[in-house]
């Protein structure tokens, strides 16, 4: 019983706040610039926001930027008296909800892309509605994308519960630091090609979008929906393979952390 509160109050926090976000996104596009575009009636309006605008990506930085903060269901399962393997086992029944909850996001933003307004899309979704199983194959395919990023932010999230205060900040100035240097070498037209290749080949053009956000933001380019087309992608079994198998390392590790975590 405590797990199954454990478990819907991690899932009604995490979805209200992303949900909030990508409404009071839409709300600004909608009414603050929506505003600028003044001889557009609003099916015209909505079309150009869908355009400019992936929610599903602003909902999947939320929640693998969420899930970094490990420490807080860590102390409530402590606190319930939840013992550290069960919440484990909690955490992976979360970030798999969360998971099929990303995907399914994914697919109605696309079919309203599609079938509403007539936007097409990079997406790997959108190219292949007439071949059914191909989209079943492309959803399993972002399904374990996802999973992974996640698990990837969790398992970060219990490595710096471990330190103190003064450490997590110290790593933290760290990463971004690495951050913003790899952003400044995707710059450079050829690893940027390279970057948006992989990315692309796995169906995470999200994660390529955010990057994009930064390097256009370091070339002085208006932020837009990038249209990757025209992207030659690499053949996504190996990259995919790669993924279930770090997937596979990272839920042991992430197990070990748990296990060493301690409120402080």
């Amino acid at each position: 019983m405590k797990e199954q509160s454990l478990f819907k109050n991690v899932v009604k926090r995490y979805l209200s706040i992303s949900f909030f976000i990508v409404l009071l996104l839409f709300l600004w596009d909608l009414f603050v610039t929506g505003s600028t575009r003044i001889n557009m009636d609003l099916f015209s309006l909505l079309h150009e926001i869908f355009i400019s605008i992936s929610f599903w990506t602003v909902f999947n930085v939320i929640i693998i930027f969420l899930w970094s903060f490990n420490y807080k269901n860590f102390k409530l399962s402590i606190q319930n008296s939840i013992s550290r393997k069960k919440f484990f086992k909690i955490k992976i029944k979360l970030i798999l909800f969360f998971t099929i909850i990303s995907c399914v996001f994914n697919l109605l933003e696309n079919l309203m892309d599609k079938f509403i307004f007539n936007i097409s899309m990079n997406e790997l979704y959108s190219k292949q509605y007439n071949n059914y199983f191909n989209s079943i194959s492309i959803f399993l395919m972002t399904f374990f994308v996802i999973f992974f990023f996640i698990l990837l932010a969790n398992t970060w999230g219990s490595f710096l519960s471990l330190f103190s205060n003064i450490w997590k900040f110290i790593i933290h100035i760290f990463m971004i630091s690495i951050f913003v240097s790899f952003c400044f070498l995707l710059v450079n037209p050829t690893y940027h090609d390279i970057f948006s290749k992989i990315m692309l080949s796995i169906n995470a053009d999200f994660v390529l979008d955010f990057v994009s956000g930064f390097i256009d933001g370091f070339n002085h380019h208006p932020a837009i929906q990038n249209n990757y087309s025209n992207i030659t992608i690499y053949n996504p079994n190996l990259t995919l393979l790669f993924l279930i198998i770090m997937s596979a390392i990272f839920l042991i590790i992430n197990y070990k952390l748990t296990k060493l975590q301690q409120v402080n």
